[in-house]
């Protein structure tokens, strides 16, 4: 496996970015669960999805772009290293080649705590701490008290967008919440994200959350299981 600080794809990982004209997202795309082996692909397929080009939200987390890559790479490896042991993550694969991830933390029972999240926190961000700590702070003041699940990151790999791999993996996921009745949370980094969203049930959870000095809005999200009301 690559350092997982890198995010160049490996040469196997280069010939996923050469998508075929047409692709059958039911037949050709399949759906499993991450194993640990998996991480370092995972946060590299995470880093391409959220910094090629850069979301307003990365931007505004690392303004200079040369340590937007690297320190969100060390970022998402805290949150997929937590969700392979008190979550799941969920890979779409063509041929065996992951091409997008979602990550998501049960909250139907509290979570364990991370004593030790502060300091990796602070070790992956550097000098950019502060403004990860202004976000967390903003997703913890918003985030709902009643059980659900959590949809923390969802990324597709740059040449596969549009192509309805972000919701075969939300299709896969609410087929499971759907049989025990969970509803779903998340939280929506801009517009575009927001109306994939807003097409696989959720809506909009209050106002959406205004980042300070100049920072972009994020939309919180909800998702009613059946029997919930919205």
């Amino acid at each position: 496996m690559a350092d997982p600080t890198s995010t160049t794809l490996t040469p196997e990982e280069q010939t996923m970015t050469q998508t075929p004209l047409t692709v059958d997202v039911d037949r050709d795309i399949e759906i499993v669960r991450a194993a640990p082996g998996d991480l370092d692909v995972v946060n590299r397929l995470l880093t391409a999805a959220f910094c090629e080009p850069p979301l307003a939200v990365c931007a505004w987390l690392v303004p200079d772009r040369l340590s937007l890559e690297p320190v969100m790479c060390d970022f998402f490896a805290i949150l997929t290293r937590a969700a392979a042991e008190h979550g799941r993550i969920l890979l779409a694969t063509r041929a065996g080649h992951p091409i997008g991830a979602a990550v998501w933390f049960p909250r139907t029972a509290p979570l364990p705590d991370q004593p030790d999240y502060p300091a990796q926190l602070s070790a992956a961000t550097g000098e950019y701490l502060p403004r990860f700590q202004t976000l967390d702070e903003a997703f913890e003041t918003r985030h709902p008290h009643s059980p659900h699940d959590h949809l923390a990151l969802l990324g597709v790999q740059p040449a596969w967008r549009g192509k309805g791999i972000g919701g075969r993996l939300l299709d896969h996921a609410h087929a499971r919440m759907d049989e025990v009745g969970v509803p779903a949370y998340l939280e929506a980094c801009d517009l575009t994200s927001r109306e994939l969203y807003r097409r696989h049930g959720y809506e909009d959870l209050g106002v959406p959350i205004q980042l300070p000095d100049g920072g972009p809005q994020i939309f919180p999200m909800w998702r009613p299981g059946p029997g919930h009301a919205a």
